[in-house]
This record gives C-alpha cells, sequence and structure tokens, in this order.
C-alpha cells in the first residue's frame, strides 16, 4: 500500500479522521450522476445486507448536499481479500474514528475508513453523516468547518463560531459539524460564497475578545467556500440558488454483495509431452501458485495425461499442512500418456461446481499449466462455454518452446483471463505474482 504521511485530528464520538495532506497524485475528476463504491468488510460480518440502509441514507445526503448532481450508483461489499486494494471504504471491526485520505477517490490503493459501530441512523455515531463528511474529503478535496487555528497556527481548536449559519440551525455546511452532537449531523448542504448572501455562507473564521483570528480548516487550507472547491476539483456545477433540502428524482442504490468464498484450480498437464524439464517446471509453478494462495481460500490440484484426475480435492487452506499436502501430490505427478487439455479442463470445472453455486463476484480461477499440445479425448473449445456460463476465469501458462500459443491464449481470452509463457522458475514466479 502506498507509504504516506498521516496527521490527524479527532474530533466527536464519531469524530471523522482526516488526513491533513497534499491532495494524491491520479485523483478523477468526478462527474454529475451517479458512482460506484466498493467496500471491503474487514471483519466476520454473517449479514452484509444490514449495511444497506446506511449507505441508503449516505446517497440520498450526498444527493441533496450536491444539489441533486450527484448520488451513490451501485455498493459493491464484501470480504473478499482480493477487493481490499479496490475498495473505496474498509470497514473494520469494532469502534474508531472514520477516517479519510483528501482527494483519495481513484487512487489505487487509497480508501476512507469507518467501523463496525457505525452501522447505525438513530444516534450520534451516524454512520451515514460519517461516509457523507468522509466522502466530501476523499472526493471534493473539503477540508473541516468546525476546527481552526489562532492566526493560522498553532493547534487544531473548536468553537461553534466556526459553524456555517448557527449553531442551532440544522440547513448548513455538512462540513461544520460533529456527529457526537445530534443537530451537526442531520446538516444536509455545503457552504457557499458569502458574497452571495445566501444563509448557508461560508464562514472563514472569526475574531476572539482578544483580537486572535480563528481561521477554519477550509479556509485555511483551500482559501474558499466548500462549494468552490467543489466544483475546482469536479465537474459539478455551482448552485444556481441558495442550497435548499431537495431530493426529487433520486433512484435507490444498487446494493450488490459479494460473497467472500474464492475457488482456486491449479490444473497441470502430466502427459508424456510434458517429460523432462518441462513436467519439472509444470510443478514448480503449481508449487508457487500454492504458496502464494491466501488462508481461507478454497484449492484444488487436477492433472490430466489421456483423462482428468483431482490429485488434491477441494478444500479451505486453513493452514501450512494444508498447502504441504497439495505440494506433495504435486511433487508425485509423472509424465506420460496423451493430451487431453479438455479433460484437464472439465475436471479443474467440475472442482469448482461441486462446491457450491458461484458467488456474484469473488474469483474463482483456473491455472492451467501445458505445453498446450491437445491431441486426446474432449477438446477444450466444448469445454469452454461452460467454464464462461460460470463465470470462472483461466489462466494459462505455456511450457516449452514448442507449446501451442494459439490454444492457450485463447483459451485464457475466452474466458477473461491472461495468457503467459515461462521459461524458468523466474518466470514463474512473476507470473503468479501478477495473476
Amino acid at each position: 500500500m502506498r507509504n504516506r504521511i498521516r496527521l490527524w485530528e479527532v474530533f466527536g464520538v464519531l469524530g471523522i479522521l482526516v488526513w491533513m495532506v497534499i491532495p494524491l497524485p491520479g485523483q478523477e475528476k468526478i462527474n454529475p450522476g451517479k458512482v460506484d463504491l466498493v467496500v471491503y468488510v474487514h471483519y466476520n460480518e454473517p449479514d452484509l445486507a444490514s449495511w444497506r440502509p446506511v449507505f441508503e441514507e449516505f446517497s440520498r445526503r450526498l444527493y441533496n448536499a450536491t444539489e441533486r448532481q450527484l448520488q451513490i450508483g451501485k455498493v459493491f461489499i464484501s470480504g473478499c481479500n482480493f477487493s481490499r486494494e479496490q475498495a473505496d471504504i474498509w470497514i473494520l471491526e469494532g469502534d474508531g474514528c472514520s477516517h479519510s485520505p483528501v482527494l483519495g477517490y481513484g487512487v489505487p490503493n487509497v480508501h476512507m475508513t469507518i467501523y463496525q459501530s457505525h452501522k447505525s441512523l438513530t444516534d450520534s455515531l451516524m454512520g451515514a453523516f460519517g461516509l457523507l463528511q468522509a466522502f466530501a474529503h476523499y472526493a471534493f478535496g473539503l477540508y473541516d468547518e468546525h476546527r481552526g487555528k489562532v492566526n493560522g497556527s498553532g493547534p487544531w481548536v473548536w468553537n461553534d463560531n466556526f459553524f456555517c449559519v448557527s449553531d442551532h440551525d440544522p440547513i448548513a455546511s455538512v462540513m461544520d459539524g460533529g456527529a457526537s452532537i445530534l443537530m451537526k449531523n442531520q446538516r444536509l448542504e455545503f457552504c457557499t460564497d458569502p458574497s452571495l448572501g445566501w444563509s448557508t455562507s461560508h464562514q472563514t473564521g472569526y475574531r476572539d475578545a482578544q483580537g486572535n483570528f480563528y481561521e477554519t480548516a477550509q479556509q485555511g487550507l483551500n482559501r474558499e467556500d466548500s462549494w468552490s472547491t467543489i466544483v475546482r476539483h469536479t465537474n459539478l456545477s455551482y448552485p444556481d440558488t441558495v442550497p435548499y433540502d431537495d431530493i426529487s428524482g433520486y433512484e435507490p442504490i444498487e446494493f450488490v454483495m459479494v460473497d467472500p468464498v474464492s475457488r482456486l484450480v491449479v490444473c497441470i498437464d502430466r502427459s508424456g509431452s510434458m517429460y523432462g524439464e518441462k513436467i519439472e517446471l509444470a510443478k514448480v509453478g503449481a508449487k508457487i501458485f500454492v504458496d502464494l494462495a491466501h488462508f481461507g481460500k478454497n484449492l484444488a490440484v487436477t492433472s490430466y495425461a489421456y483423462s482428468g484426475t483431482v490429485e488434491y480435492p477441494m478444500q479451505e487452506l486453513v493452514n501450512q499442512q494444508d498447502k504441504d499436502d497439495a505440494k506433495a501430490v504435486i511433487d508425485q505427478l509423472v509424465a506420460s500418456g496423451a493430451t487431453s487439455i479438455g479433460s484437464g479442463l472439465r475436471v479443474s470445472l467440475n472442482e469448482i461446481t461441486g462446491n457450491g453455486t458461484n458467488p456474484n463476484g469473488c474469483t474463482e480461477v483456473i491455472v492451467l499449466l501445458s505445453d498446450g499440445r491437445h491431441n486426446y479425448g474432449e477438446s477444450p473449445y466444448d469445454v469452454l462455454p461452460d467454464i464462461i456460463e460460470r463465470g470462472a476465469k483461466g489462466y494459462t501458462i505455456g511450457l516449452g518452446n514448442d507449446v501451442d500459443a494459439d490454444l492457450m491464449a485463447d483459451i485464457a481470452f475466452q474466458t477473461g483471463g491472461t495468457y503467459h509463457f515461462a521459461d524458468s522458475e523466474q518466470d514463474l514466479a512473476q507470473i503468479f505474482t501478477i495473476i
């Protein structure tokens, strides 16, 4: 994951924890309409659907606060490890402070974070509010309105004088309240240019009795109201009139739950044409694949010559002994016989389909190690439609100078995987890292 400086301040019970950093490079500009979000749940959540109301309310608040210009389209929520790096939002176990990088949207390996305790719509934790405020940092580049520094220096302080409009008005800047005060987490608008004279006017700060000027974080770091920052960092338009509460035309989110089960098969060509260096290289590659598989994944080892054989039945990798057992059966393979790639693919697919329905989203993979010289039995092209219908991906690795690269590449292409050629253990290590 990207290394970055993390300087944060905590406020309130919810405590939106903001990384005060230089905006991250590569941030995507958001267009009006809908944005999709990937959510990674980093704890044992038996009911992913229980998060839907929080994200629905977050989307409604976002739609209102952006003057009906932006809402959430799809929320892909998963406990799959592969979703960690893709995720826009991580949900961690227990209770803690939500936090978000500034302008992190679209940047690889960068995400917002909330906690299990924020699954709430009624109390001061208010997960929907926390998501909205964190998203404003993450996607719009906004800073807080509720805090400031004396004459631009010293520690961050919190004072009601920072708040847009007043301490009691619920229709004001999303950025100027903390979730620990109920009125603050009801705020639904972003602040606007004071010269417009609107009720949502941006407050640059205040001067205390001693004449010290306390400048808000948004003013001190962006030198402008929130809506000006939003327009500068996105393709949204500045409001034509004073912002007001309106979600007409809102469409519910599409909440996509991704089953955390993943099924992996490594399929080894043990036909006579693989005799010698090729079968040994295939064994090395298969064992690298086993070593790289995460515990909690489901793994099977298959092989083929005249027919396909299950060497290590599909099962969850619980500990190192499971991996050692899988590698032991790989070491025992001997090259002999004809080459039935179709049979190898068929028995590999059966290991996937025989262990449950296709989870919508988590990876089901067949990795084929072969010289690609099919000459017996069921054609691989007869198996491919079934693999494609299942949604499994095929990754193929060609071995030897006489590999049938066209066939191996076609198997990978048709199933959404990739084809690679390996001539050494170093090649294999790099290929499997990529896969």
